[in-house]
């Protein structure tokens, strides 16, 4: 998994193509467009609900494509910073980039906490 982000490019700015705020408890999924054309996903979970269901993404994930993003990786970091400098579509209206950028930062800020540690090692993606 280490080479996963090796197929995106992060010359330029990432696009956000769309944004889905799933009604699950607080699960955002990003739709974004790199400067090659090539469409992929991000996905924040939802950490309302702290429980492992036997359907849909473990609490408090970061996901690529529907992949774990390491822990405090490289590959984490170089997403982050290229998801801090992403770029809106031109046709979303300048109040809706802004709750639009509101959100997303709040998520950031969620992966680069103390908080993100404490629930991965309580959904069992870091020793406890």
């Amino acid at each position: 998994m280490e080479n996963f982000l090796a197929d995106i490019n992060f010359e330029n700015p990432l696009l956000l193509d769309d944004l889905i705020a799933w009604m699950d408890g607080g699960s955002v999924t990003l739709k974004l467009i790199d400067n090659n054309g090539s469409a992929f996903n991000v996905e924040f979970g939802q950490t309302m609900f702290l429980e492992k269901q036997p359907y849909g993404n473990t609490p408090g994930c970061f996901l690529l494509n529907g992949q774990e993003v390491p822990i405090r990786s490289d590959s984490e970091s170089a997403l982050l910073r290229a998801l801090r400098n992403m770029q809106f579509k031109e046709t979303l209206p300048a109040d809706q980039q802004i709750a639009t950028q509101n959100l997303i930062q709040e998520s950031l800020d969620f992966v680069e906490s103390e908080e993100y540690l404490r629930i991965a090692a309580l959904m069992g993606r870091l020793p406890s």
